[in-house]
């Protein structure tokens, strides 16, 4: 509010300050001018005033001062403090104060001698000269100087000299300007005083309107980063499941397609296209569920139906027997019999964890799934010797659409992770990722509260629902 009265009334207040400053400056140029003028008047009538031969060779008489005194009395000068006449060589002849007759401090001056050196007589106007009272320094240095050349019949040439006092003219500008200041700024106070509650009014209203256009624009910024970001993960979902679903179903349909002439399939040939199909068929299955499952923990349509698990190990070692590669060799070790938590939850994460370790290592890796307990807390421990998960992308690898740092030769549709972390999320634990002994990677999914002493006594509970 105050800005912007300042803004409205700093135009007034700087034209005060300029007439001010050009009412000092005319001033000031006006006294230069006069005492020029008056300088000029001088030398005239010095001019013409008749000093007779010798006047100016030696030391005056008392009657010749005296005559001095009287014809000097008659010059009419502006403002003139004090007179003082000059012999050639700089000793004072004549001087309105007899005491400075005879001084000889000018003997030398180098002005004296350029005037003196001239044709005709000349004028040269100096402003601050020393000698002046402390008060009158205070005050404005506004004493002027003047040297006039003055010549006898004889031929003979001296100087002149007058001084000028200009300070009342001064003090009449300091006067003028104080009260140009003052009515400047009286007009400016009510000025202030008007304009101050009508900038209050704008400057509120300027507020008000500035506050929401940033909010709308906040808001738009949100909702064209939500689209972006909508659209964005549409093309990701559909390239990468149309990715993920082909070759599966190109599996299953080329073995269906095999298997239906039988006469050019043995048995062995038979067994081994039913079990790619099935593996495949179950892979497709991984992947639906996945997508569903993601667009229900999104909307937090989902979450943890703990229940007491007993035979936990053949949960596991069934679970990893149908999503383990013929490539890979798929470990499992569990040391914990029974757990508190969501078996079908379990299930999903083993198999994401132990698909998403064999798509990312070379055929003949080893994956160790290991269930544990560490305390009251179940972990699920899955590592390979494979090349690992980079530092930079540990944390990324676990969002929704992430991908692994090599996706052309690893292809994967990036949501197995996101949901294996929304399942521990659900059970209030989380996921680490970091490196294992060998250098390969590691995921320690974490359950509280799901083992030991968290266990409640319930009736045995079959390992699937």
């Amino acid at each position: 509010m105050l800005s912007m009265a300042l803004r409205l009334v700093l135009p007034f207040l700087v034209a005060a300050l300029v007439m001010a400053l050009a009412v000092d400056s005319l001033v000031g140029d006006v006294s230069s001018a006069q005492a020029e003028q008056d300088a000029l008047r001088v030398a005239a009538q010095a001019e013409q005033l008749v000093l007779e031969p010798g006047d100016l060779r030696g030391p005056l008489p008392d009657q010749r001062l005296a005559e001095l005194d009287a014809a000097l009395a008659t010059l009419s000068v502006r403002q003139v403090s004090e007179l003082k006449l000059y012999a050639p060589d700089g000793t004072v002849l004549w001087a309105a104060d007899r005491r400075d007759v005879g001084d000889t401090s000018h003997r030398g001056d180098e002005e004296f001698a350029r005037l003196l050196a001239g044709a005709q007589p000349s004028v040269s106007v100096r402003q601050g000269l020393s000698g002046i009272s402390a008060s009158t320094e205070r005050e404005g240095d506004q004493l002027y100087e003047t040297y006039a050349v003055v010549a006898t019949a004889d031929g003979t040439a001296g100087i002149f000299e007058i001084y000028q006092d200009y300070r009342p003219t001064v003090s009449l500008s300091n006067q003028l300007r104080s009260r140009i200041l003052a009515w400047s700024l009286l007009g400016l106070g009510l000025i202030f005083l008007t304009v101050l509650p009508v900038t209050h009014r704008m400057q509120g209203r300027l507020r008000r309107q500035r506050d929401e256009l940033h909010s709308r624009t906040a808001e738009l910024d949100a909702a064209l980063a939500r689209a972006r970001e909508a659209s964005q993960l549409k093309d990701t979902l559909l390239q990468a499941v149309s990715h993920e679903l082909r070759t599966p179903l190109a599996v299953v349909v080329g073995a269906m397609e095999t298997l239906e002439r039988p006469d050019l399939v043995d048995p062995a040939t038979r067994d081994l296209l039913v079990a790619r199909a099935a593996a495949q068929a179950r892979r497709l299955d991984r992947i639906f569920h996945d997508l569903l499952d993601v667009g229900r923990l999104e909307r937090g349509l989902t979450d943890a139906r703990r229940q007491v698990v007993h035979d936990l190990d053949q949960l596991v070692d069934r679970t990893v027997r149908e999503v383990a590669a013929p490539e890979h060799q798929v470990r499992a070790t569990v040391s914990v019999s029974e757990a508190w938590l969501d078996p079908a939850q379990l299930e999903r994460c083993i198999e994401n964890l132990v698909a998403n370790a064999v798509r990312h290592t070379p055929p003949g890796c080893v994956v160790d799934v290991n269930v544990a307990a560490e305390g009251d807390d179940l972990m699920l421990i899955v590592e390979d010797d494979g090349p690992g998960i980079p530092i930079e992308d540990r944390t990324r690898v676990l969002e929704a659409f992430a991908r692994g740092p090599n996706p052309e030769h690893a292809p994967g549709t990036g949501i197995g992770l996101h949901v294996v972390a929304h399942f521990a999320s659900l059970h209030g634990g989380d996921v680490v990722v970091e490196s294992s002994a060998t250098g390969g990677a590691r995921l320690v999914v974490r359950f509280p509260d799901a083992a030991g002493a968290s266990v409640p006594t319930a009736p045995p509970t079959p390992a699937t629902n």
